[in-house]
């Protein structure tokens, strides 16, 4: 793996990392007094985007056995 594949896996985990943090802080919200909408929403949006982060991740991981 050269160092543009390993700088744009340390990206990417650094926003995974944000992204599942942010969905952890929405899910306690919700346990205790629910999610409007857009909250909602947004919870969705991220959880698309960390489906993503992991299918890339997954392509360096191959890239860098390969």
């Amino acid at each position: 793996m050269d160092n543009s594949d390993s700088l744009a896996v340390w990206a990417l985990k650094e926003e995974f990392q944000q992204l599942v943090e942010q969905q952890n802080r929405l899910l306690r919200k919700a346990v205790f007094g629910g999610m409007t909408p857009e909250e909602l929403k947004e919870y969705d949006d991220r959880q698309e985007r960390i489906s993503k982060l992991i299918e890339h991740l997954g392509e360096l991981e191959k890239r860098k056995a390969g």
